[in-house]
């Protein structure tokens, strides 16, 4: 019975882990443009899951496109 009482907090603390570890953040960047004739186009980069450093790639990619057309990105957390 010892064992027991052990062995299930020792379960819940596992499975809280896994839960917690298996939350994916994901991310969506865009950023909006005028053309000569004045019109707005939105371009819309895909979404990116997973780790940091990924979506930090795309986040900078995106500043980098929008400001080399005098625009801003806007990344939003899904």
């Amino acid at each position: 019975m010892k064992t027991r009482k052990h062995f299930t907090p020792l379960l819940l603390i596992l499975a809280v882990g896994m839960a917690l570890t298996a939350c994916q953040k994901c991310e969506t960047c865009s950023y909006t443009t005028r053309n000569t004739s004045g019109e707005e186009s939105t371009y819309y980069f895909p979404e990116t899951c997973g780790p940091k450093y990924k979506r930090q790639i795309q986040r900078e990619t995106c500043e980098t496109t929008a400001a080399y057309f005098g625009s801003t990105c806007v990344c939003t957390k899904n």
